[in-house]
């Protein structure tokens, strides 16, 4: 497959999956966004995709706030003019017993690794550019 004109960007490229997928788009063709948190992980990845002859962005993304995602689209899309393609392979792991998990540690997976349409909606911005409409949220 080839992959030249096209951006992606790959949250959590900074190791792991993430990076090898941001490697495997880059030696396609494609110009990368690697989206991280860890910024010396962020810049190895990115260091690795330039000495594939490729363009590539960092940003600092932290997939559990809106503003990091709202950069995380807004960045690639003035730099490079467009988002062709968005892997979202962020996720953090906390090993636990199940008796041992708390609400917070709880909470913490599943902010991050939860990718359920309806679970993302509410924090992750268009990535062409399009205003959702807000729906209005039952008072608890």
């Amino acid at each position: 497959m080839e992959l030249s004109g096209h951006v992606a960007i790959v949250t959590g490229a900074g190791r792991g999956i993430g990076r090898a997928t941001a490697l495997e788009l880059a030696g396609m063709g494609a110009d990368i966004v690697v989206a991280e948190l860890d910024q010396p992980g962020a810049e190895r990845t990115a260091a690795e995709v330039k000495g594939l002859g490729r363009h590539v962005s960092v940003v600092r993304t932290d997939v559990t706030s809106r503003a990091d995602l709202k950069a995380m689209a807004d960045r690639p899309r003035a730099e490079f003019g467009r988002i062709d393609i968005l892997i979202n392979n962020a996720g953090i792991y906390r090993a636990a017993l199940p008796l041992d998990v708390t609400e917070e540690h709880w909470d913490a997976i599943m902010n991050a690794d939860d990718d359920r349409p309806e679970a993302r909606r509410d924090r992750q911005p268009r990535v062409d550019g399009r205003q959702d409409r807000q729906q209005e949220q039952p008072a608890l």
